[in-house]
C-alpha cells in the first residue's frame, strides 16, 4: 500500500467518524448502511493454480491417469452481488449471480458494465433495499470500481437513494473495513468441504448460506457495529492495513 493510499485512508475513516458518529444505534447513520460489493469467483472444486496444483513424478508417464484430469470444473463457478445491513442481508433471500445479470443481454457481454449495474440497482437492489427500508432512509455505499462511477451508475444511485456515503471522499483500498468482505469469508466457508457436481448445484449451496446469514440478525448487526472501530483503527495505525485484532 503507497503512502498515498494511506493518506486516503486515514482521511476517510476520520470523515466518517465526524460526519457518522461512533455508535450504531437505531437512529444512527450507520444503522442504515447498505455495504455492497461484488464477490470474486466462487468455483465448484476451489481456483486452479498452476504452481501449486502440480503432480510430483519423475516423468509425464508415470503421472498415468492424474495427468489427463478435466481442468473444466476448476472454471466452473459463479461471482454475486449484495450487500450486509444490520437488518440482515439484501437481497435476503439470495444474492444476485453475476451470470444472471449477463444472460439477460442480448449480444452476451463478457463481463458487468456500467449499464448493467446500473440497470441492476434500478431492477434488483433498490427494490429489495426498499423492503426492508421502507421509509427510504437507507444510504447506499459501493467501492470505487470503475463500473460503480460510470454516469450512468451515479444517476442509478441517485434515482433510488436519498443518501450515499460521498463516492468523492471514498478512499481505495478500504476491504479491510467494509464487513461485505467478510460476508464472503462466511458463506465460503460455509461452502468448505460440501461437494458441487454442477453450477445448479453450487448455486443452491450459495443460496443456503446466503439466507442462513442473512436470518442471522445479530451477526449482522455485529459486522455493521464494527465499523467505527475499524475506522478508529485505520487512524491508529496511520492507514496501514488492519486485521481483527485491531479493532475487537
Amino acid at each position: 500500500m503507497r503512502k498515498e493510499h494511506k493518506t486516503k485512508r486515514v482521511e476517510f475513516a476520520q470523515y466518517c467518524l465526524d460526519t457518522y458518529g461512533t455508535e450504531v444505534s437505531h437512529y444512527s447513520t450507520w444503522s442504515r448502511l447498505i455495504n455492497s460489493d461484488f464477490s470474486a469467483y466462487i468455483r465448484i472444486t476451489g481456483s486452479h493454480n498452476s504452481k501449486n496444483d502440480v503432480i510430483w513424478c519423475e516423468s509425464r508417464k508415470d503421472g498415468g491417469d492424474l495427468l489427463e484430469f478435466s481442468e473444466e470444473k476448476f472454471a466452473q463457478g459463479e461471482m454475486i452481488f449484495g450487500a450486509v445491513t444490520v437488518r440482515g442481508l439484501v437481497p435476503q433471500n439470495g444474492p444476485i449471480f453475476v451470470s444472471d445479470l449477463l444472460k439477460s443481454y442480448d449480444p452476451k457481454p463478457k463481463s458487468v458494465t456500467g449499464q448493467i449495474y446500473a440497470d441492476m440497482i434500478d431492477r434488483k437492489m433498490a427494490p429489495a433495499v426498499q423492503q426492508i427500508y421502507p421509509r427510504n432512509n437507507a444510504v447506499w455505499q459501493d467501492d470505487g470500481a470503475k463500473i460503480h462511477r460510470s454516469k450512468v451508475a451515479l444517476e442509478a444511485i441517485d434515482r433510488n437513494f436519498r443518501y450515499r456515503i460521498p463516492y468523492d471522499l471514498q478512499a481505495p483500498k478500504m476491504a479491510d473495513v467494509w464487513p461485505i468482505e467478510n460476508v464472503w469469508a462466511i458463506i465460503k466457508q460455509e461452502l468448505d468441504g460440501q461437494e458441487f457436481q454442477d453450477i445448479t448445484s453450487l448455486r443452491a449451496g450459495i443460496r443456503a448460506a446466503w439466507r442462513r446469514t442473512s436470518q442471522n440478525q445479530k451477526l449482522c448487526t455485529q459486522l455493521i457495529s464494527s465499523i467505527p472501530k475499524r475506522l478508529e483503527a485505520v487512524i491508529k495505525k496511520k492507514g496501514n492495513q488492519i486485521t481483527k485484532e485491531d479493532y475487537i
